[in-house]
């Protein structure tokens, strides 16, 4: 099966769409967001100016990183010939699919742990007791999460 020039024109503006997007979003400092993260903890755990002035920092870093993760998306694009061709063989070519999974799946896995990174640091900033509240809030979220 033939993809036509035009749905390849679609594919090439959505990963396009999905860049920008990205772009916007992680190019600088979302501070709105970091702002209401912070605002969120500084009143569950009554953060000092100084743990405030660092988380801020802290944000900054992770968005700097997270912005040379590609999303997964995006990689899927840029290996759209394989992927086409995993979808339209007529045998299903199991190591190509394999293939494509394990290059979603490392920027999948680069981006948990800049997330995991981003909560130890700034479980580092707080106090000991602090620390306990975070931990409460954290498994509170996790079980109501199963519920």
């Amino acid at each position: 099966m033939e993809w036509s020039a035009e749905h390849d024109a679609r594919v090439r503006l959505e990963g396009e769409r999905m860049s920008t997007e990205r772009t916007d979003r992680t190019s600088g400092v979302n501070f709105d967001e970091v702002t209401r993260l912070v605002d969120a903890l500084e009143q569950d755990l009554n953060l000092t100016g100084a743990q405030i002035e660092k988380m801020h920092l802290i944000f900054e870093r992770f968005e700097e990183k997270q912005s040379l993760v590609p999303l997964p998306g995006q990689v899927l694009l840029d290996n759209k010939d394989m992927l086409r061709d995993v979808l339209t063989s007529k045998e299903f070519d199991r190591q190509k699919a394999e293939q494509l999974v394990k290059k979603v799946t490392a920027i999948i896995q680069m981006a948990t742990v800049n997330r995991l990174e981003l909560r130890h640091d700034l479980y580092q900033q707080l106090t000991p007791d602090q620390q306990q509240q975070y931990m409460d809030m954290v498994q509170a979220k996790v079980a109501e999460l199963l519920q």
